[in-house]
């Protein structure tokens, strides 16, 4: 074991030991324990004082943590007062990936801004305990998404009032950079501004895989111009017509590796260099509530990202796990 193991394994047994005790214990001089002290801190490893040792997490998720409002109307007119039933919970893609991978037993944690307001408090209480990076901003308001629903539960519109993301600058980003680049795989939505999305690809490690999740057709104007860099890209029928006018290879001529595309109940699009294979969505039993598949289905291929699994291979029960959050109330993939 080199020297500088050593004082990792010497710190995780004890946080709060000395200098002094680090140099005897590993037979160093006080000044070259302090110096692997200083390198491993630069490095993301440690925390700081006392030497918290900086566990990577699995996936990092980066991106929109909001909070949600539903509103069902049975009936719905324009230009008139409309009876609904509401209610209001956490979301954001990132936020719901971050959650969703937890559910699957995969340790991820989210990077997001939101407002310092009540708002964010809620957001905050829902996430698991995994090492989240969440910068509070005084003066600005936490993120909010509010859907419509008709009384078959399909939307009808949404409202999303998202301009505290504009503050993810690359900035932002580089102030975690090494924490960052001890995971093994970087998810980010596209709720962070275009030049933050650039930067990701431009220093994560070639061993990292990088995911981009659009959120919408309307913000595909801030998917980077080349996606060279990026390993996955998981998105609608919409949204890709938004980003090429071509067919779904067209999507390769970016740079991406694979590109996975949904169209409702329609055979899902798995595109890679060897051509576009099509993958049929099994039948629902009873539609409750769609919202929340998409999230619950990129969750899936993310995972067999982080465990090193072909997407072909996990595409079915992606579908599968899917289907199971539009038959149930809740929006979000359960506890296994």
């Amino acid at each position: 074991m080199d020297k500088k193991q050593q004082i990792l394994e010497a710190v995780k047994q004890n946080p709060f030991i000395s200098q002094k005790e680090l140099a005897e214990k590993t037979g160093l001089s006080r000044s070259a324990a302090a110096g692997y002290i200083s390198t491993l801190i630069k490095e993301g490893i440690l925390a700081g004082k006392a030497y918290i040792v900086n566990e990577p997490a699995g996936v990092f998720c980066l991106g929109g943590a909001n909070l949600d409002r539903k509103l069902t109307a049975d009936a719905f007119q324009m230009y008139d007062s409309n009876p609904v039933t509401s209610s209001e919970s956490p979301g954001g893609v990132a936020r719901n990936l971050c959650v969703n991978l937890n559910q699957l037993g995969q340790r991820a944690s989210l990077m997001t801004v939101t407002g310092a307001d009540a708002a964010a408090e809620k957001v905050i209480a829902s996430l698991p305990d995994s090492g989240h990076v969440v910068k509070q901003l005084r003066g600005e308001s936490t993120g909010t998404y509010t859907v419509v629903l008709d009384g078959r539960h399909e939307m009808l519109f949404a409202l999303a009032d998202m301009d505290i993301y504009d503050a993810f600058t690359p900035e932002v980003l580089e102030e975690e950079k090494g924490r960052l680049k001890h995971a093994p795989v970087l998810v980010a939505d596209t709720n962070l501004p275009k030049q933050t999305l650039c930067r990701l690809a431009q220093w994560k490690r070639p061993e990292q895989k990088l995911v981009l999740i659009p959120v919408s057709a309307a913000k595909m104007d801030r998917v980077p111009d080349t996606l060279s860099g990026y390993d996955l890209i998981v998105l609608n029928r919409l949204e890709a017509e938004a980003l090429t006018k071509g067919g779904a290879e067209n999507l390769l001529e970016l740079g991406v590796k694979e590109a996975v595309i949904t169209d409702g109940l329609r055979p899902v699009q798995y595109v890679t260099e060897e051509g576009v294979e099509q993958f049929p969505v099994p039948a629902s039993e009873r539609l409750v509530d769609v919202t929340g598949a998409g999230d619950a289905f990129a969750s899936v291929l993310i995972q067999a990202l982080a465990r090193k699994q072909p997407i072909r291979e996990v595409l079915p029960h992606a579908l599968h796990i899917a289907k199971q959050v539009v038959e149930s109330e809740e929006s979000s993939i359960r506890s296994r």
